[in-house]
């Protein structure tokens, strides 16, 4: 955590925060690398970000915890990533995203919560869709608020509220 300030020289200085040097007699401080900190002086080494933090700059005394709706894996992180659409991350510094309920929807990635699923619908309308679906096609995980959508001919909701179908009309 040492160095010398010049050839021959007979003092050493103290590496500042966010540098260190691990070997004697040596004449200079190297900046800790991105992923690295070290908030102390006269280090030998770097210390690593744990999960759920980052440091994308070189030389530095802290890590950045990851935003909510943003997660970093693993240890070393350069950066945070996103969560995926039906996932959140609802504080900051986490390492990974959770995915909402089935009765709720995070419709695009980067979210810190998701929202619940609103089933009023007017009388003679229903909601088939709303939450979380794995695409059969894609297999990936969709998230949708849904949509009201009219009774096909033959069918009906006679009230307001909550619905997924419509019900057929019976015969009298």
């Amino acid at each position: 955590g040492h160095f010398r300030l010049g050839s021959g020289a007979t003092k050493c200085a103290v590496c500042a925060i966010g540098r260190f040097q691990a070997s004697e007699a040596a004449t200079g401080c190297t900046a800790c690398d991105k992923g690295q900190h070290q908030p102390t002086t006269a280090a030998t080494v770097c210390l690593t970000c744990k999960a759920g933090e980052y440091q994308d700059t070189s030389g530095q005394a802290k890590c950045q915890p990851c935003s909510p709706g943003w997660v970093a894996a693993g240890i070393g992180n350069h950066f945070c990533t996103e969560c995926h659409v039906g996932h959140y991350a609802a504080s900051a510094g986490l390492s990974s995203c959770k995915q909402c309920d089935a009765d709720k929807f995070a419709p695009s990635r980067g979210q810190s919560g998701c929202a619940a699923c609103n089933f009023e619908c007017l009388a003679g309308e229903y909601k088939p869709s709303c939450g979380n679906f794995r695409n059969s096609n894609t297999g990936a995980i969709e998230s949708t608020a849904g949509t009201c959508r009219a009774c096909a001919s033959g069918q009906y909701k006679a009230d307001d509220g909550n619905a997924r179908t419509c019900e057929k009309h019976r015969d009298e």
